[in-house]
């Protein structure tokens, strides 16, 4: 009777470190893709104004003041509360006055903006990169960039 060579640990436990490191990063992979898809279709964005997104990649804001300032986090995102990736168009009703520093950041996708002539002050990198957008009508209400 031939006995088989046993295997060192070193061998298998090298081989589950490594089937482990896969489950992580494929984990963190589908969080990271579906992170859009999870996202809220709807919510606030300053103390009385909402949004909605609907299927088709349209943003509609509504309500009456200022909009919220928003951060880049660590991943170079927006902290604004609306899936970027998937906006394509945005609309303002006649009552919003200001639109946030970084609110539209990195929206990759968003291919035209309709700022109403309510709003005075356009915060800080709010349309930075934003490369599908080829140009924006800044109405004579705006004040400060």
């Amino acid at each position: 009777m031939e006995l088989s060579r046993p295997v060192s640990f070193h061998k298998h436990g090298a081989l589950l470190l490594m089937l482990a490191a896969a489950l992580v990063f494929a984990a963190a992979f589908a969080a990271i893709q579906s992170e859009d898809s999870d996202a809220a279709k709807s919510g606030k964005c300053g103390e009385n104004l909402t949004w909605t997104l609907d299927d088709d990649g349209n943003l509609s804001m509504a309500g009456l003041g200022d909009m919220n300032d928003y951060r880049i986090d660590m991943g170079n995102r927006s902290s604004a509360p609306w899936p970027s990736s998937s906006i394509k168009t945005i609309s303002m009703d006649g009552n919003l006055r200001s639109i946030g520093s970084y609110a539209f950041y990195n929206c990759s996708s968003l291919e035209s903006v309709s700022i109403s002539d309510s709003v005075t002050l356009i915060g800080y990198s709010a349309f930075e990169g934003c490369v599908s957008l080829e140009s924006v009508v800044i109405p004579d209400s705006v004040k400060t960039i």
